[in-house]
């Protein structure tokens, strides 16, 4: 009957079960992870739930939910840390969670029940055996929009440490993304980097899905205008086998050339903004010649720390053997691009600006910036059409008007309303 409503199944002690249409999306990978993949197990709204696993306060407590984290004041501010959530809410929740143990108005609860026999989760199984010791809380980051859809876990310590991350692959893309992060991790592992890289504490397949856990690498955030990591991006191009060709000629602009093809032939390129990109840089630089070889491919402040006085880099899953030298360093300064708040514009020639001092910076030549710039900016936005094409979530509204504007103003100032 229309408007009839069936009543949510209760838990004994009057929490509720959330219901299957609400566990879509990242929640409902979320649970995959935790139960190994097994029948039976379910999340229960609410606190004391009689043969809980796993207990999590979901944060933020209205819209997307971003995190769920730990229940402990220790380690929910390590969580809260680790994957450095928005500052508008981070503090207060820390505050809250430093004086009240619980931080509970601003956090809904979850509760994960099932079939265990040892009362622990099929997940803290799992990590337990690869760090030895079961004596953790896990925290999850779901997704945010990005053009990976990559759900990390944490195995936080009760002193509110990390221990490990776990990366988890239950969609193909994504499962590339875990498996290149996996390869690139290993072949770097005893390469003479001027950086500190996470150590693979596991590579393989767990409940039919790619997984990566690494170890945790303290760090503290990066100084503001620090030039530290444009130098050592550069040291890490120089530490790994390189060649120099002409763009036309590479691996790099070939592999781009199939996937613009690709996307295009597939509807994922539906106003041409990719195939006009494409057709562009063939005609302004199909005969330069670039040197090619290692980057990380997401060379940006959140994947950027220091331990001491030594650079810390992570997620390495976008990184390739054969990246034009220096764009990551175009990258870098395209990732902290910020559209202005009155027009929302993103300023293509900001960005190039301060590509050119980065590349000053690691005593490059600055007359690459312009290449390097767009160069990246085709490359994320094509990132984000392949996430679209295999049906995750993610809307571009910062790359692809961008590279769009660039058409539009015929090579002009880039700025336009995403």
């Amino acid at each position: 009957m229309r408007g009839a409503r069936r009543s949510r199944p209760r838990a004994k002690d009057g929490n509720g079960y959330v219901d299957a249409d609400e566990l879509s999306g990242s929640l409902a990978t979320a649970l995959t992870i935790l139960s190994g993949n097994t029948p039976g197990y379910r999340f229960v709204r609410g606190t004391d739930v009689p043969g809980a696993l796993e207990q999590f306060r979901t944060l933020p407590p209205q819209g997307r939910l971003r995190l769920l984290a730990p229940h402990g004041g220790r380690e929910f501010r390590g969580a809260l840390h680790c994957f450095s959530i928005a500052d508008k809410w981070r503090d207060a929740a820390a505050t809250v969670a430093g004086a009240s143990g619980v931080g509970h108005w601003l956090a809904g609860h979850l509760s994960l029940v099932g079939p265990s026999t040892d009362g622990v989760s099929p997940l803290r199984n799992f990590l337990g055996d690869i760090v030895g010791t079961t004596d953790f809380s896990l925290a999850i980051r779901l997704t945010s929009g990005r053009p990976n859809a990559k759900i990390v876990i944490a195995a936080i310590s009760p002193d509110g440490d990390p221990i490990c991350f776990l990366k988890f692959g239950p969609q193909p893309l994504v499962s590339r993304l875990v498996r290149a992060e996996a390869a690139t991790l290993a072949e770097l592992a005893d390469a003479p980097f001027p950086a500190t890289l996470p150590t693979v504490l596991f590579s393989g397949s767990w409940s039919e899905c790619d997984v990566l856990v690494t170890t945790s690498v303290p760090m503290r955030s990066l100084p503001t205008n620090s030039d530290l990591p444009h130098g050592i991006s550069d040291q890490i191009f120089e530490a790994c086998p390189s060649r120099r060709d002409t763009l036309a000629a590479s691996s790099f602009w070939s592999a781009m050339t199939t996937r613009i093809h690709h996307l295009a032939d597939d509807g994922h390129d539906p106003d041409g903004t990719l195939q006009r990109s494409h057709a562009m840089v063939e005609h302004r630089w199909h005969k330069r010649e670039f040197e090619f070889g290692r980057g990380h491919g997401d060379w940006a402040k959140s994947n950027l720390g220091l331990n001491g006085s030594r650079l810390v880099a992570i997620d390495w899953e976008r990184s390739r053997p054969d990246l034009p030298r220096n764009m990551d360093l175009a990258h870098f300064a395209l990732a902290g691009g910020r559209q202005t708040v009155r027009s929302r514009l993103l300023d293509h020639h900001a960005v190039e600006a301060r590509t050119a001092r980065h590349l000053a910076a690691a005593g490059r030549p600055h007359e690459a910036a312009e290449a390097l710039v767009v160069l990246d900016l085709l490359e994320m936005v094509v990132r984000f059409a392949e996430a679209s094409s295999a049906g995750l979530p993610g809307h571009d509204t910062k790359f692809g008007p961008m590279l769009a504007a660039l058409h539009v103003e015929g090579g002009g100032r880039a700025g336009i309303r995403p």
